[in-house]
């Protein structure tokens, strides 16, 4: 079974609340997993990741967390073979940012999909009450990971 890294963005604590539920779930299904906060994960470190959830959230116009510009601005210009990586991404936004709506999750899911990588379940796009679609896309990502 791969393990799994769980890699947040967040600027308010939304993703990393969602994350510390990501590893306690993991870990209720006997899965290895590691939680790392965005500014201590490098995009070079992708080719060597076998699952990776990654959950961050959208600020202002489409611009990541403070914190996650290193990982955006290199995953932008990455070119990686990541066919052996499983993955899925939570994206968190604001739909009264119309355009912008989860924009930095969208950007790393089309940046792992272009490199090659597989998403285990499609992206979930949650708004600011994201409790419910978390919960529902959690359990077929770890359905799916097992």
């Amino acid at each position: 079974m791969a393990q799994l890294t769980i890699v947040y963005a967040t600027e308010t604590g939304n993703s990393e609340e969602l994350a510390r539920k990501a590893l306690v779930t993991a870990k209720e299904n006997g899965l290895e997993a590691t939680l790392t906060a965005v500014e201590d994960y490098s995009a070079e470190q992708l080719p060597a990741t076998q699952a990776l959830l990654f959950i961050g959230s959208t600020q202002g116009e489409g611009e990541p967390p403070s914190s996650a510009w290193e990982f955006h601005d290199a995953l932008k210009d990455a070119d990686f073979d990541l066919s052996a990586l499983k993955y899925g991404v939570v994206a968190l936004g604001d739909t009264g940012y119309g355009e912008f709506f989860c924009a930095f999750g969208k950007f790393v899911d089309e940046q792992l999909a272009r490199m090659g990588a597989s998403a285990l379940v499609p992206r979930v796009d949650c708004d600011y009450d994201f409790d419910a679609d978390y919960a529902a896309w959690s359990e077929r990502f770890f359905a799916a990971l097992k």
